[in-house]
């Protein structure tokens, strides 16, 4: 009997523990001082409904509680979800914005690089038809003074160049005729 009347009373303790829990959570809950996680809210109406202690009054009231903290959560949500959607929209519009930026720098680039290319090959081109104007200029030059030269002695240039073609008479040399 004795080992029953502690059992009882172990019972009895559990059971006020239990509500003074209930009822400090319901108080924090009631002045906003602490924040519980909406779980133990949840937890806490339906400990409180199926103790049947409870009255009508009171199971309203942690509905409402229960209700504003929804609310609340919700609206931190909502406000998280449209910052975080603003940022990406700002994101992606920075991110549009550069590559528009290299886009347009790319396409500069390129026609410089177009242009410069064309440049270098026209002062290349240039450069080639004056030093070519000046071989030829260079070789007319030569040229005179050969013929005058040739002029000077009395001779002719096919006399001189004749007699010196190797292919001509290299055959006879060999003894290939």
């Amino acid at each position: 009997m004795a080992a029953r009347n502690t059992t009882v009373q172990n019972q009895d303790f559990d059971v006020r523990e239990h509500r003074r829990k209930q009822n400090e959570m319901a108080q924090a809950l009631q002045s906003k001082k602490k924040s519980y996680k909406l779980e133990d809210v949840v937890q806490l109406v339906l400990s409180i409904h199926s103790d049947g202690n409870a009255t009508r009054e009171e199971l309203q009231r942690y509905i409402s509680l229960l209700d504003r903290q929804l609310s609340e959560r919700l609206q931190d949500v909502v406000t998280k979800l449209a910052t975080t959607q603003t940022t990406v929209e700002d994101n992606e519009k920075a991110t549009m914005e550069q590559h528009q930026k290299l886009s347009s720098s790319t396409d500069r680039l390129h026609e410089t690089a177009m242009k410069t290319a064309k440049e270098f090959q026209q002062s290349l081109s240039n450069q080639l038809a004056d030093m070519h104007s000046r071989i030829n200029q260079e070789m007319r030059r030569h040229e005179e003074k050969i013929t005058d030269l040739y002029d000077k002695l009395g001779l002719t240039r096919h006399c001189l160049i004749e007699p010196y073609k190797p292919w001509v008479s290299f055959p006879v040399v060999l003894g290939y005729n």
